[in-house]
């Protein structure tokens, strides 16, 4: 068994989210938020939502990670217990970050607990944990890549590490399209390509489809300045015009993955 005792915690935690219907209560501006949220706990989730509701959802979801007053990335609240919160971030976001804290879209700071997964293929991903009485929207994230295809539109939210004009943190949504879905993994687990133009700060950001689902979270920009993080799991490397190619655009790694990881055994 690869899923230790924390983790296991973490799968009944996850477990009466998604088989019970736990949702945390949020407030929303339109009808078609509010029609969301009850398709969410209908599990109806078929039909395709207006941008703003998308965006309004994403506000709500994502949060932004610091370490000692440093903006580091960002991360989606994926499931709560009780008061307990549970963040998906990427694992660089956090990899050398210490006294690592949340701020959710309401403005608050959380100390969080990051726990330790059993991660063999080294997926960019990582699980963080806050506990909190205010109540926050959860992201439903465990819909298939087989449901993606290039051209799809899809969205991207985040926290830049540049506050706004008046210092604070400035959240930020963007839409494009799929350009390219990679059949092997690129190191870290990446396979989403998108024409997305990330900001520095929003890696761990959710990307979302058009029923408001988290597909995908954000680590990889287009166009790296250093390094060659175009490498397959398996150590081969695309060609020069695959590789040209794959470099315009931003990478996400399957959200699904994660739900995968935690739930494998040996």
């Amino acid at each position: 068994m690869r899923v230790n005792t924390v983790l296991q915690s973490l799968l009944v935690l996850l477990f009466m989210w998604n088989v019970v219907g736990l949702r945390a209560q949020s407030y929303c501006i339109d009808s078609a938020c509010q029609q969301y949220k009850e398709n969410k706990t209908a599990k109806t989730t078929s039909k395709n939502l207006n941008e703003s509701t998308i965006r309004q959802i994403a506000n709500e979801v994502t949060v932004e990670v610091i370490s000692e007053g440093r903006k580091y990335g960002s991360g989606v609240i994926i499931a709560l217990y009780e008061s307990r919160y549970t963040v998906m971030t990427n694992e660089h976001v956090v990899f050398a970050g210490e006294s690592i804290k949340i701020v959710t879209h309401d403005g608050e700071i959380h100390n969080v607990n990051k726990l330790d997964i059993d991660n063999p293929e080294g997926l960019d991903l990582a699980i963080l944990q806050f506990t909190s009485d205010n109540r926050y929207f959860v992201a439903d994230y465990k819909a298939s890549l087989n449901n993606l295809a290039a051209g799809d539109t899809v969205y991207a939210a985040g926290y830049p590490a540049e506050a706004d004009s008046s210092g604070s943190p400035k959240f930020t949504f963007i839409s494009g399209q799929i350009e390219m879905l990679s059949d092997a993994f690129i190191e870290g687990g990446y396979q989403i390509g998108a024409n997305l133009e990330l900001d520095r700060g929003m890696s761990g950001g959710p990307l979302f489809n058009t029923r408001g689902e988290v597909v995908g979270i954000n680590g990889m920009h287009s166009y790296p300045l250093w390094g060659n993080p175009y490498v397959f799991i398996d150590g081969t490397t695309p060609s020069e015009e695959a590789r040209a190619q794959m470099e315009q655009y931003s990478w996400s790694v399957p959200s699904s993955l994660l739900f995968q990881l935690l739930t494998s055994t040996e």
